[in-house]
């Protein structure tokens, strides 16, 4: 990718409005609306996120580093967002095209933008001309920033254009990241007298660079004041050591191997109870505010039981949007919602890599003139990932460590402000805030960069605040008894008077703890990643670790916390047999337990490069899945409703030259059934016996295929291996694994682990 400045036009359009206060504005990202407020052509609903027929698109696109979500309609097509316009409206957005287009699909195309009243008025916000652009040289963004004339109307955005009669939609135009800001009248303000819930997550934020946790640097000034109000957990774990499989467990109370959503394209198991569908059943207002698309992508199903999921798509920080967008729009849902009780989840990327501070922040924690090659970014030149401590100085380090502090900075400064609100507003005394992150950052603590990739303390040890409604009587103190994210869940139920049976939670509540730590009842800490070709098991008791790392090799660690906090002297050599041989058993009982069965649905192929499709039917709203496959970038698959007829899923995968197997698990209930289409381009392919069934692999007489959870016939205890033969096959057999009965010492480890009670 050529290096350049990136091109920005700025349209400043007719028709401008005075500017709207910082305190009054309020903001819709309208790729965020519920299908119910988006229509296309002329449909009643439509969900962008899941489009189910041609004509409008989501897709990543920019220059350099500065990419953003881009909408694309197809030429011919329109999409109306309703009752976007407010006072003092005003759309901000810019357009650019996602990437440089072949000869065959370039084009010029007319984008352009229309408001239409609630009385019917029409007015031109704007109309643009854009011819496609050849190289990646050429593209840029133009940024649009127009004023809406009328309280309340839609607004429509169309393409039309003289490209190729069929147009791969990542060729178009389209529009990055439409926002709509203007001013919402005041309402009144009422004293809450609910206990309500925030939980303010720090992307990347590792605990010994806070100012609570004994760092010397003033990186968090809001965070050590809050200290003084809180309950502050001194050695509080992740369970896992990347943000999707960790906030899953955070919001499940589960171990990632349990909810399923371990590896990159993973989804979170639809069966899983998440804190937010608890509190939503208790009569809390829920919503999830931020931006990290492990987390917030719809694909991946974390945000399962949140009423309201707003992903800031502010592109205004490299890597995702600023923390100060992410708490402006949590303000802003609060403000709206704080007459009953509401609990809210708030995402900050800062201080997530790429480490970009913002202006001030810099100059404030990376002292004097840096004058290495280092950026901070994670790949292109100067990124310092790949590279060994040979291979970078003192100063390099030290600068990389100053950005990644000033990033720490510029979000302790935002969640001041959120404290702020909450103050003034009346909201304080009866707010449970808990500020925590999903996991740390490594800067070659152990010869690594980023996270994800070990189980060490700098990837584990998260910071842990939480600040108690007054009315709980509980006073301010530290704790150091190690405990894990786990816990967060049954403590929130615990404050806001949920008992601890209705849920399925295994984390304990804190509460006891805070209150007398002879009532707590000290278990094993689990952690564990499981993705791509990286699997790792932490178990922590005392202050003894031991990690056991099961590819790409074996490896074992047990490490002593108390005498190397840094994890650098590995005492397997010399530690007694029966302390290893617990270990080991704890993590047999937990391989033991997480095997997760269903029915694989395998496609095969000798030929590169071939596109498989199928359907599948299901009477149930949500169908439970899991792609096999996480390489495979280009495949996609979207959810078709059909009301009291449940649900059909599309699946297309492409099988590539390298690895020609692709696929999906399903995991139906107990007596559940779903109808199986093997598709041949869009129609049902006229080859059954290409469907191989079961242990043996029959070939099937029929497709479609209705098949039940419960069919012995399709039952196998290990995966199948696989003869390649000519062609392309699909094969469908379920992975249920035998029943073993446990023994005392695997159920006392299980307990151990928190599966199972007394």
């Amino acid at each position: 990718m050529g290096r350049r400045l990136i091109g920005v036009a700025t349209l400043l359009w007719a028709g401008c409005s005075a500017e709207v206060p910082p305190t009054a504005q309020y903001s819709i990202y309208l790729t965020n609306l519920e299908p119910t407020r988006v229509g296309l052509n002329g449909s009643e609903s439509f969900d962008l996120r899941n489009p189910r027929r041609p004509g409008a698109h989501l897709t990543m696109g920019g220059v350099g580093f500065d990419k953003r979500r881009l909408l694309t309609v197809a030429p011919g097509s329109e999409i109306r967002f309703r009752d976007v316009l407010f006072e003092a409206g005003r759309l901000r957005t810019a357009i650019g095209f996602p990437g440089p287009v072949s000869t065959e699909e370039s084009g010029t195309y007319t984008v352009e933008v229309t408001a239409e009243s609630s009385g019917g008025e029409l007015s031109s916000i704007f109309r643009h001309e854009l011819e496609t652009p050849d190289s990646e040289l050429k593209l840029s963004w133009l940024e649009i920033e127009a004023a809406l004339p009328y309280s309340t109307g839609d607004l429509v955005f169309r393409t039309t254009g003289s490209g190729p009669s069929k147009v791969n939609p990542e060729s178009l135009p389209g529009w990055a990241n439409p926002t709509v800001t203007g001013r919402r009248p005041e309402r009144p303000r009422k004293k809450s007298d609910h206990r309500n819930v925030i939980v303010f997550l720090i992307d990347t934020l590792r605990a010994d660079h806070l100012q609570p946790y004994g760092y010397d640097r003033g990186t968090s000034p809001n965070l050590q004041a809050l200290a003084k109000e809180c309950l502050v957990f001194e050695q509080a774990h992740a369970a896992a050591s990347w943000t999707k499989a960790s906030v899953a467990s955070l919001f499940t109370s589960s171990y990632p191997s349990m909810h399923g959503a371990e590896d990159y394209l993973d989804r979170m198991s639809t069966t899983a109870t998440t804190l937010a569908e608890v509190m939503g059943e208790a009569g809390y207002r829920t919503c999830a505010v931020g931006f990290n698309d492990w987390v917030f992508n719809p694909r991946f199903n974390v945000t399962q039981g949140f009423e309201r999921v707003f992903e800031v798509l502010d592109q205004s920080r490299e890597g995702g949007a600023r923390a100060d967008s992410v708490v402006a729009e949590a303000i802003d849902w609060i403000r709206a919602e704080r007459d009953e009780p509401f609990f809210v989840y708030v995402h900050t990327i800062d201080p997530h890599g790429p480490y970009a501070p913002q202006p001030g922040y810099r100059e404030r924690f990376a002292h004097g003139t840096y004058a290495g090659e280092l950026t901070g970014r994670l790949k292109g030149p100067g990124t310092h990932i790949g590279r060994s401590r040979e291979q970078v100085s003192d100063e390099d380090l030290q600068f990389l460590l100053d950005l990644y502090d000033a990033e720490i900075g510029f979000a302790d400064e935002k969640l001041g402000e959120l404290i702020g609100y909450l103050k003034n507003d009346g909201l304080w005394d009866e707010t449970t805030l808990i500020v925590t992150a999903d996991h740390g950052e490594e800067f070659l603590d152990h010869g690594n960069w980023s996270h994800g990739g070990t189980l060490f303390q700098e990837q584990l040890h998260v910071p842990l605040l939480i600040k108690l409604p007054s009315s709980l009587g509980i006073a301010p103190r530290r704790i150091d008894e190690p405990l894990s994210l786990l816990d967060v869940a049954p403590t929130l139920c615990h404050i806001v008077g949920i008992a601890a049976q209705e849920t399925p939670f295994l984390g304990q509540n804190l509460i006891p703890l805070a209150a007398s730590p002879t009532l707590w009842k000290r278990r094993t800490l689990l952690a564990e990643v499981n993705k791509s070709e990286y699997h790792a098991i932490s178990l922590r008791r005392g202050d003894r670790k031991y990690i056991r790392t099961l590819k790409p090799e074996d490896y074992e660690g047990l490490f002593d916390l108390d005498e190397d906090p840094r994890e650098q002297r590995n005492l397997v050599a010399t530690a007694t047999m029966g302390e290893l041989e617990s270990f080991r058993g704890l993590v047999r009982a937990h391989l033991n337990s997480i095997v997760n069965p269903g029915i694989v649905v395998e496609f095969l192929s000798d030929k590169p490069e071939v596109e498989v499709r199928f359907v599948v039917e299901s009477e149930n709203e949500q169908l439970d899945f899991n792609l096999l496959e996480v390489e495979s970038g280009s495949d996609s698959f979207y959810e078709e409703r059909q009301g009291e007829r449940g649900t059909r899923w599309h699946f297309r995968f492409e099988l590539g030259a390298d690895d020609g197997r692709d696929g999906v698990l399903l995991r139906p209930a107990a007596g559940e059934t779903v109808v199986l289409y093997y598709l041949h381009g869009k129609k049902q392919h006229p080859q059954p016996q290409r469907i191989l069934l079961g242990p043996d692999q029959t070939p099937s007489q029929a497709n479609p295929l209705t098949i039940s959870a419960d069919d012995e016939s399709l039952w196998v205890t290990d995966p199948l291996a696989w003869e390649p033969r000519r062609g392309t096959w699909c094969r469908i057999w379920h992975l249920r694994p035998e029943t073993v009965e446990l023994t005392e010492v695997e159920i006392e480890a299980l307990q151990d682990l928190g599966y199972l009670g007394e």
